[in-house]
């Protein structure tokens, strides 16, 4: 059964057309299922910054961020 946010992605891509996804980090999983890449946008120091990373690199990040945080405990 597919969810409604589902049911929405199916129906842009029988048209041809591809979804811009907005979200939270709650909603990762259906950008992660649907797409290939993600643009992340982040701040820091009151600066904006965007960039493009595939799930392989967003993993990695994570995974660095995750042992960094243990070491430092």
């Amino acid at each position: 059964m597919l969810t409604v946010a589902e049911g929405i992605v199916a129906a842009l891509r029988q048209f041809g057309l591809s979804p811009l996804f907005i979200t939270p980090n709650k909603e990762m999983s259906l950008l992660r299922k649907n797409s290939n890449s993600a643009v992340v946008i982040f701040n820091k120091n009151k600066q904006s910054r965007a960039a493009t990373l595939t799930w392989e690199q967003i993993d990695r990040k994570v995974a660095e961020a995750r042992v960094s945080v243990l070491t430092k405990q």
